[in-house]
């Protein structure tokens, strides 16, 4: 590139040329001569931003070479960060199938429940309507029974009141079987044997008793007179005899109460009870009161004293 001194002298050599070869060769030339100039200008102009632009490039490519390798780090981390997702995915893909099996088999399990369900309700329903006509049976049969309850409830009122009448009819022929066959019941523990009704005594007793004492005393069965056995001839007693079909405490009671009026007149008396049965209780205070007791014509207690303790 020529120096800047050598272009003006350069200029001035023109300038007398010019004014030698005229105004038009001086304007070409001065022409020309700015044109190398402008062209020399920008070759320097070029070659510098040419430097600037290397020394621009080179810096950039050093950036850009960090960025680069940065880039790279980056891009190996996010792979690997890609690779160890994608094995998630795939782990999260092989338990998402795997939960669609278990899915597809609960399906599968509630449509079987369901059918079973819907055969239990079927069931239930058909159990329900025969429940209901059990229950319906049952209404009416429990009303039939209820019916046959009162008709039993009346029939067992009329047994019993038939038991107690034919107890009583029984006591009352029995009473008056005893009082023809006295000796046949009595036979084998008193001698000589003879029976009367209470009121043979009426007229000894009354001024003994009191008039309660003496009504009492009336209303008893019999009263019977003999001898017991190996007794001296003339010693009688007197033993009076309640006589039920079934002897119990309440005949027990009165033969001793109404034997001991005529141990009060001053008679040997002793409380007898004849029946066909006797209940334990009676058979037990019949003992303790030291009564006489026959059971179908069988002397039950085994004593033969004749009077009460």
């Amino acid at each position: 590139m020529p120096e800047p001194g050598c272009r003006l002298d350069g200029g001035r050599e023109q300038e007398g040329m010019s004014q030698a070869l005229g105004e038009r060769e001086v304007r070409s030339i001065a022409e020309e001569v700015v044109s190398q100039a402008v062209a020399q200008l920008r070759r320097e102009l070029q070659e510098a931003e040419l430097g600037r632009l290397r020394q621009t490039m080179e810096a950039w490519t050093e950036r850009f070479g960090a960025a680069l390798h940065q880039l790279a780090e980056a891009q190996r981390r996010t792979e690997e960060r890609l690779n160890a997702l994608a094995a998630r995915v795939d782990a999260v893909a092989e338990a998402q199938r795997r939960t669609e099996e278990r899915l597809d088999a609960l399906a599968e399990a509630q449509r079987r429940t369901e059918e079973r369900l819907n055969l239990l309700a079927a069931r239930v329903d058909a159990l329900a309507e025969a429940q209901l006509r059990t229950e319906e049976r049952l209404a009416a049969l429990a009303a039939r029974v209820d019916e046959l309850t009162g008709r039993v409830d009346r029939l067992t009122e009329q047994v019993a009141r038939l038991a107690e009448l034919y107890g009583q009819l029984d006591g009352r022929l029995l009473e008056m079987q005893f009082g023809e066959k006295v000796n046949s019941f009595l036979g084998g523990a008193l001698r000589r044997v003879r029976a009367m009704r209470p009121r043979e005594l009426e007229e000894v007793l009354e001024p003994v008793l009191s008039d309660a004492e003496l009504d009492d005393f009336l209303h008893a069965d019999w009263v019977v007179r003999g001898r017991l056995p190996g007794a001296p001839a003339g010693q009688e007693v007197l033993w009076v005899v309640e006589v039920s079909s079934t002897v119990d405490e309440h005949d027990v009671e009165r033969a001793a109460r109404r034997s001991g009026y005529l141990r009060k007149a001053g008679y040997s008396s002793r409380g007898c009870v004849l029946g066909h049965r006797i209940t334990s209780l009676a058979m037990g205070l019949a003992r303790q009161y030291g009564l006489a007791v026959f059971v179908d014509g069988r002397q039950e207690d085994g004593a033969h004293n004749g009077s009460e303790p």
